[in-house]
């Protein structure tokens, strides 16, 4: 009875020892579990994290794309706007230039057309004809159209009566000023300047641009601006001209050929002297003074200050 005793009571000692040790282990276990299960948590925390600032830095990174991409898109549409602006200004100057260099030819034409019409030679060598008055039909023809100019100029200002056919103008073949072959050149000069003031646009308007027909005023005024460019080439021309008799006048020498002139006179004038004293003492005259200082002198040095 008493070995029933303490078998049965250390069965239950053993069977609370199992039971401990069994807590124990399940406690183990369940701590080890818990420990287990908080790093997983804390390792998907971190990763959720990492991922979270991972796709942050991806949307920068769009952003900062996005951001560059707009400005190079930018700066790409403003270059092809200043390129192709700079075309355009390429193309109109291209054009400006061209219309220029087309309005320049056109003048140029008239001007050629204007100097073959009264004896101008033209930039493309065309013969030259007489810029004055040579035969009597066009000083006859000159003068018929003077003395009808002289009515114009006479006729009442308020009234506009003459038009582009009844306006007297100067014959054509001819020169504007009227200059004649034995005129001297200040006779020349007063003439051309005469036509000057007489067919300048403006001063011919202010004076007779009540005596024009309305109608045709903007035509008679171009008419009256071409005469002026033929009064002005025949300026040009008698200032450049170098021909003999073109203007019924020996041609203008230039600085060399005066110099010579002077200083053959000069030479003359100083050796009249010298030969009349020689003559005087050959016929047993009294001899005659000394010439001057400045009669001695080098001719270069007496006309030196005069003609340069």
């Amino acid at each position: 009875m008493a070995y029933s005793t303490f078998s049965t009571a250390h069965e239950m000692d053993v069977l609370r020892q199992r039971l401990k040790a069994d807590r124990s282990r399940s406690d183990r276990e369940r701590l080890e579990l818990l420990s287990a299960m908080q790093e997983a948590l804390q390792e998907a925390k971190r990763r959720q994290n990492e991922h979270v600032q991972q796709v942050r830095r991806q949307d920068a990174f769009m952003q900062r794309c996005r951001a560059e991409a707009d400005q190079a898109r930018a700066s790409f549409e403003a270059d092809v706007k200043r390129r192709q602006a700079f075309f355009d200004a390429s193309a109109a100057a291209q054009k400006r230039r061209e219309s220029e260099k087309a309005q320049h030819a056109e003048e140029q034409r008239r001007r050629e057309e204007a100097g073959t019409a009264y004896g101008l030679a033209s930039a493309s060598g065309a013969a030259r004809a007489p810029p004055c008055l040579r035969t009597p039909q066009q000083e006859r023809a000159y003068d018929a159209f003077e003395a009808a100019f002289v009515a114009f100029e006479a006729a009442p200002a308020d009234v506009p009566t003459y038009t582009m056919a009844s306006l007297p103008w100067p014959p054509s073949g001819c020169c504007v000023s009227g200059a004649r072959k034995g005129d001297s050149d200040e006779r020349r000069k007063q003439r051309l300047k005469l036509a000057l003031l007489r067919w300048h646009p403006d001063k011919f308007e202010a004076a007779h641009g009540g005596k024009l027909d309305t109608s045709q005023r903007a035509a008679i005024m171009e008419k009256v601006t071409e005469t002026l460019r033929r009064v002005q080439a025949e300026r040009s021309a008698l200032a450049e001209s170098d021909e003999p008799d073109e203007y019924g006048t020996q041609p203008a020498q230039d600085h060399s050929r005066r110099s010579a002139n002077a200083a053959a006179a000069a030479a003359a004038a100083r050796s009249k002297p010298v030969a009349a004293a020689r003559a005087a003492t050959s016929s047993g005259a009294p001899r005659v003074s000394r010439p001057s200082r400045a009669a001695r002198a080098p001719v270069g040095s007496i006309y030196e200050g005069r003609f340069s």
